[in-house]
């Protein structure tokens, strides 16, 4: 006869937004995979908003010229 006992730690991958999410784990062992698109979601780079300051500030500069050629 085999008796198996559990010390409650039951590795796998915890996080509910992976592919192989298992719900019977209590333990992340790193193993989590997430679809292509969401990894890809996450390596974007973010221009920050330096576009935006960028375009106001050429329409400062756009203005100011302007209104010494009046």
């Amino acid at each position: 006869m085999l008796t198996v006992t559990s010390d409650g730690i039951e590795n796998g991958c915890t996080d509910s937004d992976a592919t192989n999410y298992d719900a019977n784990a209590n333990t992340d062992d790193g193993s989590c995979a997430f679809p292509v698109e969401q990894v890809a979601e996450e390596k974007k780079s973010s221009s920050g908003g330096s576009l935006g300051w960028l375009a106001l500030g050429g329409l400062g500069l756009l203005a100011i010229r302007r209104r010494k050629t009046h």
